[in-house]
C-alpha cells in the first residue's frame, strides 16, 4: 500500500504548479508551448503514462490505498483525474491535426490508459456514467464559432474556449476549417464528458470537493 501511495505522489508531481492554482490545468501546459517546437512534452507524457500504469496496477492489488488522503488536493486522485482529464482532450482535440503534438502516439496511449482506469474505478465503486450529451448540429456549431463563446450549450461553450486557449498557447490563427473543428468538437465531447463524470464521482466518493471554476 505504501508503494501505491508513493506512485500516486509520483503521478501527482507531474501536474503540480504554483503558477495559477489547481483550477486551470491548461496553465501547466504553457511552458511546453514557449518554444517553437513543443516536442519536449513527449518525455513528460511518457513519465505520466508510466506513473499512471504503476499506480493503477498497484491499486488493483491493494484497493484500500484508494482511500488514502494526504490533506493536500494537489496530492490526491481527484486532482490527477481533474488535470489529466483536461490535458488529454486539450492536446488531442484542442489543436488542428496538422499540429504534431496532437498526434503524439503517447497521447493516444495515455487516453486509452485513462479510459481503462476509469472503467476499473467504475467497476469497483459501482457508479454509472450518464449518457454523453448530443453534439449540436454543424450549423449551430458554425454560428457559435463565429460568435465566439456566445452559446447556450455549456459543452459547446467549453470547447470554443478550449479551442481559443489552445490556439493562444500554440500561437495559431483562430481561422480554421469549420468542418475539421466540428469533427474535433464531436470527439472531444465524448472523452471530456466521461472524464468529468469520473472525476466528479471519485471526488464525491472521497469527499474531496475543491472549488473549480468552469
Amino acid at each position: 500500500m505504501y508503494q501505491v501511495i508513493r506512485d500516486l505522489r509520483a503521478l501527482s508531481s507531474n501536474f503540480v504548479t504554483s503558477a495559477r492554482g489547481v483550477d486551470e490545468p491548461l496553465a501547466i501546459l504553457g511552458p511546453y508551448f514557449s518554444q517553437a517546437d513543443p516536442s519536449c512534452i513527449d518525455n513528460h507524457l511518457r513519465s505520466i503514462s508510466e506513473s499512471l500504469w504503476s499506480y493503477a496496477d498497484g491499486l488493483r492489488q491493494h484497493h484500500l490505498a484508494y482511500y488514502f488522503q494526504s490533506g493536500r488536493y494537489q496530492f490526491s486522485l481527484p486532482y490527477v483525474l481533474h488535470v489529466l482529464g483536461q490535458w488529454v482532450p486539450a492536446l488531442r482535440w484542442g489543436l488542428p491535426p496538422a499540429q504534431p503534438i496532437s498526434v503524439q502516439p503517447l497521447l493516444t496511449h495515455l487516453g486509452l490508459q485513462f479510459d481503462q482506469f476509469a472503467e476499473y474505478l467504475r467497476g469497483q465503486l459501482g457508479w454509472t456514467i450518464a449518457a454523453v450529451p448530443d453534439a449540436v448540429s454543424f450549423e449551430c456549431f458554425s454560428e457559435a464559432y463565429r460568435a465566439g463563446d456566445a452559446t447556450s450549450d455549456p459543452w459547446l461553450g467549453r470547447f470554443l474556449r478550449l479551442n481559443r486557449d489552445m490556439a493562444r498557447l500554440a500561437r495559431l490563427d483562430l481561422a480554421v476549417d469549420l468542418r475539421e473543428a466540428y469533427g474535433r468538437y464531436q470527439q472531444w465531447l465524448s472523452f471530456a464528458y466521461r472524464a468529468e463524470q469520473t472525476t466528479a464521482a471519485v471526488s464525491r466518493d472521497l469527499d474531496c470537493q475543491p472549488l473549480v471554476r468552469r
